[in-house]
């Protein structure tokens, strides 16, 4: 085939045209996404129009179904004592003029510090942010925050800009990198509206009556945010966020701000007895979940389970207390677990060795040096603290057992059978309910048998 100039031009005039039509169809489309993105309005202006529009219903009928899936498959926390009590906190901090907007606490069994409210006005706040917080005072600083989220209707507008990026630019010339693009630039406006979230939600709490010194405490408790890791699965599917893009700005920025609102010479409100009691009461059964939900991580999370429980038990000042103990005992636990995979119990203290020396995560891993290391170093020293945090259990009467079943379980794997036989013996001598003592009886038969 002999091709000619002319054809070559007519080709060439053909695609400079369905680049020109694309170009303009993209901006036509974008136009129309930020028009309807114009009409949400916050809750405090007139004519806000709650709830009418198709695409806002569209909306809020797949939340709804996405919130009554998790519910049916038990994600949340089934306690109407505790929903009461986050709900009376939010009628301390509503403005009047918006009583008439119903607020839904969900409360999410998952570790992870975080909330989060939605565009039908449910707020979903995790286990682990409630056992986070130490008082009334800080959790209704979050509340306040997620309250200022959903009158300002941030999720609403998210979700909107993510749904036309992907039902528009699909089929688009060049719609897969335009509509990174974008996200990328609602990444930018996630932390603005982030920032005018604690704007508002700083009035609102001040305006109930709490001191803006339990906000600051607040923001301290919480974790630097670096990833979609810190965020519910839900959340992550709904607005389409990517490790790649922060959704929060920097956590010191945040807590200056709201440093800010506190004068040199202020003086806290002393919150009564009765209400620090009142929180710690409503958290208790919490703070145990939030434990057993840690522990669910291990063989996903090794390093960061154990991790998380050191620092929940290291801010504890009462070590006698039944809180303290557990968190003793699922160290424990969780350390075992990691050290019955020498190689994984390598990596894991080799990389902790390596940053605390360069002050990095990264670095060239070399399975032979971090071996070494485990075996002729940090492992006796592990063995150490295990064997004195559980032996101060050992005599007593509501954890003993536990702490025999872990230092049974330790023993064994280091081929110490004698005493490892003496530990599962007095576990299953405990009139306690024992989930897992077949599975010690077998491991006694193992050792009776050698």
């Amino acid at each position: 085939m002999c091709v000619t100039s002319d054809y070559v031009d007519q080709r060439l005039f053909f695609m400079k045209k369905i680049i020109i039509y694309t170009f303009i169809l993209q901006v036509v489309l974008i136009q129309s996404i930020y028009g309807q993105m114009d009409t949400v309005r916050s809750l405090l202006e007139p004519n806000h129009y709650f709830g009418e529009s198709e695409y806002e219903k569209e909306v809020f009928l797949e939340v709804e179904k996405e919130l009554d899936l998790m519910s049916y498959n038990g994600f949340f926390v089934e306690d109407d004592l505790l929903l009461a009590y986050i709900s009376g906190i939010y009628k301390k901090i509503i403005p009047k003029e918006l009583n008439n907007f119903k607020i839904t606490p969900h409360v999410l069994k998952s570790p992870i510090i975080n909330a989060g409210a939605y565009p039908t006005g449910d707020v979903v706040i995790n286990v682990g942010l409630l056992a986070k917080m130490q008082n009334e005072g800080q959790l209704a600083f979050i509340l306040s925050h997620e309250l200022a989220h959903f009158i300002y209707r941030h999720s609403l507008i998210k979700y909107i800009y993510r749904q036309k990026l992907d039902k528009k630019y699909k089929s688009v010339f060049f719609g897969k990198r335009n509509a990174k693009r974008q996200r990328e630039g609602l990444s930018s406006y996630s932390i603005d509206v982030e920032n005018a979230a604690d704007s508002l939600g700083l009035i609102l709490f001040e305006q109930a009556g709490y001191d803006p010194i339990y906000a600051y405490q607040a923001m301290q408790n919480l974790p630097e945010p670096d990833s979609t890791f810190q965020l519910p699965k839900i959340i992550v599917k709904l607005f389409g966020f990517t490790p790649s893009m922060p959704t929060h700005p920097k956590l010191q920025s945040r807590i200056d701000f709201v440093g800010r609102h506190l004068s040199p010479e202020h003086q806290p409100i002393v919150p009564t007895d009765e209400t620090d009691e009142k929180y710690q009461q409503q958290i208790k059964a919490l703070q145990i979940q939030n434990i057993k939900l840690l522990r669910s991580l291990t063989g996903i999370f090794s390093s960061f389970t154990v991790f998380k429980l050191e620092k929940l038990r290291d801010a504890l000042d009462d070590t006698e207390s039944d809180y303290y103990k557990t968190l003793q005992i699922n160290i424990a636990e969780a350390y075992q677990e990691i050290m019955a995979k020498p190689d994984d119990a390598a990596m894991t203290f080799y990389w902790l060795k390596k940053k605390e020396e360069k002050g990095k995560s990264f670095f060239v891993y070399s399975r032979r040096k971090a071996l070494a290391y485990y075996k002729n170093e940090r492992k006796a020293q592990l063995l150490k603290m295990l064997h004195q945090a559980m032996s101060s259990l050992l005599d007593d009467p509501k954890f003993g057992y536990l702490a025999h079943r872990v230092l049974g379980k330790i023993e064994y794997q280091e081929g110490h059978f004698a005493q490892a036989r003496e530990h599962f013996e007095s576990y299953l001598r405990s009139t306690k309910p024992l989930k897992d003592k077949r599975y010690i009886k077998s491991l006694l038969k193992t050792i009776n048998h050698d």
